[in-house]
C-alpha cells in the first residue's frame, strides 16, 4: 500500500513541475509564430530583437527542463539514443563550420572554401595561406546566428518528447501549442480575406506560403484530435456527450485550417495538405484490418478530403496551378546545383548561399537571390553530406516511430497519425519553399517532430456501464 502511495505521490510530483514547463514552452510556440515569421536572410532590427528574444527565452527553459527531467529516468532505447544524438549533431555541426581550422586541413576537407582563402592571401600575406587558420564556412558570422536558431530547435524537439512522454494519456496537451498558433493565424487570415482592398491572405507571416506552412502542419493534429474524441464518444460513458463536442469541435478546427490554407493561394501548401490528407487516409486503418480494406478505406477517405479541397479551392488559386509556372525556381534549382558540387562534404556555411550561389547566379539578374527555394538543396549545399545526413536521421526516426504507433491498437495512435500527417505535409511543401528558413514553421516543425518522437503507445481504455473506465499502460520496453 505504501509502494502504490509513493508511487503515486512521484507521478503528482512530476505533473507538477511538468505543467508549468509545457505552458511555458507553448507560449513561446505561439510567440515564435505570431513574431518570426520573417526569413532569416531577411530579417530586419525588429526581427532580430524579436528573434534574440526567443533565443534567451528558449535556453532558460532548456536549462530548466535539464534541471528537472535531468535525472529521472524516460526511454533510453537505441532509437531514442540516436535520435538525441541528430538532433543534438545539427547545430554542433554548425558550430564546426565556424570554428577557425588550420588553412592545410580546410584545403583538405573544403578546396573550393581553400580557393577562396587562396585568394585572400595577397591581403593577409602568403605566411597566413600556408599556417593560417580559417572557418569552413565562408560567412561565418551569419553561421553564427544560424547555429543558435538550430540550437533552439533543438531544445525545442528534445523538450516536446519529453513532456509528451512524461503527459502518457494527456498527449494531446503537448499538441495545444501548435492548434493555439494555427486557430489564431487561421482566423487572421479569415478577417485578412474579408477585409477591403487585402492583397494577400499571410497572417501574421511576410510570406504567404510559410502561412500554409503552419497550417498544414497544424490541420492534421487538428482532424486527428477530433477523430479520436469521437472514437472515444464512441465507447460510452458518462463523459461521451462532452467526447463528442470535443470531437466536432476538433473536426471543425480542422476545416478552418484548411479552408485558411487555401485561401493562402499556395500551390506548394495545397500539395502539402494533400500529402498530409494521403498519409493520414492511409494509417488510420490499423493492422489487424486486412491490406484490401486499408487500401480502399484510405482511397475513400484521400477521395473525400481531395473532394473537399476541390470545393474550397478558389478560382484564383486553380488560375495559378493553370499557368504551369514555376516562377523560376527550376533555372534556380539547376543554377543552385552548383554550389553542391562546390562543398559537397562540409558545405558552405549555414547561411551561405546567398554569398556562394552569385558565382552560378545567371537568370536573376539584379535581383538578391537569398533563398533556393527547395529546403533539400540548400541545405546540402550549406550544410554538406556530413551535416545533412544529421537532419535526415532525425526525421526519418521520427517518421519511422509516428508509422509504428500509428499501426497499433493503442489510442494514442492518432497522436502518431496526426504527427506522421503535419509531417509529411512539411517536407512536401519544403521542396519548392523555405520554411524550415522561416524560426516560426522551423520551430514548430521541431516540436512536431519531438511530440512524434515522445508519443507512448497505450493501452486502450475500457469503458464500464458506470461510466467509470480502467486500462493499463504500455510503454515500449527500454
Amino acid at each position: 500500500m505504501s509502494s502504490h502511495s509513493s508511487h503515486g505521490q512521484s507521478r503528482e510530483g512530476e505533473r507538477s513541475r511538468t505543467g508549468p514547463l509545457l505552458l511555458l514552452f507553448g507560449l513561446v510556440i505561439v510567440y515564435a509564430v505570431i513574431a518570426l515569421g520573417m526569413p532569416v536572410a531577411q530579417a530586419q532590427v525588429q526581427d532580430r530583437q524579436r528573434r534574440d528574444i526567443f533565443l534567451v527565452v528558449v535556453g532558460v527553459l532548456g536549462l530548466a527542463g535539464g534541471l528537472v527531467w535531468g535525472r529521472e529516468k524516460t526511454e533510453r532505447n537505441r532509437e531514442a539514443w540516436l535520435l538525441t544524438w541528430a538532433t543534438v549533431g545539427l547545430p554542433v555541426w554548425a558550430l564546426v563550420q565556424i570554428i577557425p581550422l588550420p588553412v592545410g586541413l580546410v584545403n583538405l576537407l573544403s578546396p573550393a572554401r581553400g580557393e577562396l582563402l587562396r585568394g585572400l592571401a595577397p591581403v593577409f600575406g602568403t605566411e597566413w595561406g600556408r599556417a593560417g587558420f580559417a572557418s569552413l564556412s565562408i560567412v561565418p558570422a551569419v553561421t553564427l546566428n544560424h547555429f543558435l536558431l538550430l540550437s533552439s530547435y533543438a531544445v525545442l524537439l528534445l523538450a516536446a518528447r519529453e513532456l509528451a512522454l512524461r503527459a502518457r494519456r494527456k498527449t494531446w496537451m503537448v499538441a495545444g501549442p501548435v492548434l493555439v498558433a494555427g486557430a489564431v493565424e487561421a482566423a487572421l487570415a479569415l478577417l485578412q480575406f474579408t477585409a477591403p482592398g487585402e492583397a494577400q491572405v499571410r497572417g501574421t507571416y511576410v510570406v504567404r506560403n510559410h502561412l500554409a506552412g503552419l497550417l498544414e502542419m497544424a490541420m492534421p493534429l487538428a482532424a486527428m484530435y477530433g477523430v479520436a474524441r469521437i472514437r472515444m464518444a464512441q465507447n460510452g460513458g458518462r463523459e461521451a456527450k462532452q467526447e463528442l463536442l470535443k470531437g466536432v469541435a476538433g473536426l471543425g478546427l480542422a476545416a478552418l485550417l484548411l479552408t485558411a490554407g487555401v485561401l493562402s493561394l499556395s500551390r506548394g501548401g495545397l500539395m502539402g495538405f494533400l500529402g498530409a490528407a494521403l498519409a493520414m487516409a492511409v494509417m488510420s486503418v490499423g493492422r489487424e484490418v486486412p491490406l484490401r480494406q486499408r487500401v480502399v478505406a484510405g482511397l475513400v477517405l484521400g477521395a473525400v478530403i481531395f473532394g473537399a479541397l476541390l470545393v474550397l479551392t478558389p478560382d484564383s488559386l486553380v488560375d495559378r496551378f493553370a499557368t504551369h509556372s514555376s516562377e523560376g525556381r527550376t533555372a534556380l534549382w539547376r543554377e543552385g546545383i552548383g554550389v553542391v558540387r562546390d562543398y559537397p562534404l562540409t558545405g558552405a556555411g549555414m547561411g551561405g548561399f546567398q554569398t556562394a550561389f552569385l558565382k552560378y547566379k545567371a537568370l536573376e539578374g539584379q535581383f538578391v537571390v537569398d533563398y533556393a527555394h527547395n529546403d533539400y538543396l540548400q541545405g546540402l549545399a550549406e550544410l554538406g553530406v556530413i551535416g545533412f545526413l544529421m537532419p535526415v536521421l532525425m526525421v526519418g526516426l521520427v517518421v519511422k516511430r509516428s508509422v509504428r504507433i500509428a499501426a497499433q491498437a493503442s489510442e494514442m495512435r492518432w497522436v502518431a497519425v496526426g504527427c506522421l500527417g503535419s509531417v509529411v505535409a512539411l517536407l512536401i511543401h519544403s521542396a519548392v519553399d523555405f520554411n524550415l528558413y522561416t524560426p516560426a514553421n522551423a520551430a514548430v516543425f521541431a516540436w512536431v517532430c519531438g511530440l512524434a518522437a515522445g508519443v507512448t503507445p497505450l493501452a486502450p481504455k475500457i469503458v464500464r456501464r458506470s461510466g467509470r473506465s480502467e486500462g493499463h499502460d504500455s510503454r515500449e520496453p527500454e
